[in-house]
C-alpha cells in the first residue's frame, strides 16, 4: 500500500501489520456491498472462518484510492 495507507493514532500495531504486511499476503481484507456484509460474515463463520468487520470503503478524494485504518 505504501503511501496510500494512513493509520490513525490509537490503532494497534498488530492491526496495522495484519492489514498491510507482506507476511499476511499483503492484507487479508475483503470488500463487499454493505447490504451483503452480515450474510458474508455468517457464511464465513459457518465454515469455521473467523471474520470481523473492520471498516468501510469511501471514495478517494485524490482519485488514487487509499486505505485508512481507524480506531
Amino acid at each position: 500500500l505504501g503511501d496510500r495507507l494512513t493509520v490513525e493514532a490509537g490503532v494497534d500495531e498488530t492491526l496495522r501489520l495484519l492489514a498491510a504486511d507482506a507476511q499476511t499476503s499483503g492484507g487479508l481484507l475483503i470488500a463487499v456491498p454493505s447490504a451483503r456484509a452480515d450474510a458474508l460474515e455468517r457464511a464465513l463463520r459457518g465454515r469455521g472462518v473467523e471474520a470481523r468487520r473492520v471498516g468501510s470503503a469511501l471514495p478517494a478524494h485524490d482519485g488514487r484510492g487509499a486505505v485508512r485504518l481507524v480506531r
